[in-house]
């Protein structure tokens, strides 16, 4: 079995069969109604900003600020969740009738820098699952099909060690911490 760390933890890869929303399939993120709403917002909302320990954040590969309130952890995030918060931000981008996305100040800014943080992971992850093609005789057309097995990370791991790291003192970006960043290479 292939691990993966986060911070101080080993996380599990397994096969897992997904599907793809195509013309046959249809999946509850793909809509706009309440229902869509909660389940992307369940993937990420309080999983952003995150803490650890400052005697561990000392060995990652960057600087990271201690918590301001909190000098004994420091701020963290993982990156799959802004990467989500940023696909829900395009996501609901392409419906400016139901949500008002483009009114926010730095719209466009913000767009770029999520169209380029999600492009970045894709590369930098480089998924090579197989893609079957089938022919489908009521169409009449060979496409691909919707059911791709993936290696996965055990998401349900993942979303419990954040869940476990979620900040539990106030955390105000506009405060600045008064100790100097903790971790990357200045600081081993």
């Amino acid at each position: 079995m292939m691990t993966s760390q986060i911070g101080m933890i080993l996380l599990p890869y397994s096969k897992c069969l997904t599907a793809n929303a195509s013309t046959t399939f249809s999946t509850v993120y793909a809509s706009t109604d309440a229902a869509a709403d909660a389940a992307w917002a369940s993937l990420y909302e309080g999983l952003l900003y995150l803490n650890i320990p400052t005697s561990v954040a000392k060995f990652l590969p960057n600087a990271t600020s201690p918590h301001p309130r909190a000098p004994e952890l420091s701020l963290v995030g993982i990156d799959v969740f802004h990467q989500l918060h940023c696909l829900d931000k395009v996501r609901k981008s392409l419906y400016p009738n139901i949500y008002n996305e483009t009114a926010e100040e730095g719209w466009m800014l913000h767009m770029g820098h999520c169209l380029d943080s999600i492009r970045q992971s894709l590369m930098c992850s480089a998924d090579v699952s197989t893609i079957f093609f089938q022919w489908y005789p009521e169409k009449g057309y060979t496409l691909p099909d919707a059911q791709v097995t993936h290696t996965c990370r055990n998401w349900e791991k993942v979303k419990g060690w954040a869940k476990e790291h979620e900040l539990k003192v106030t955390f105000d970006p506009r405060e600045k911490a008064e100790k100097a960043p903790i971790g990357g290479k200045e600081t081993r």
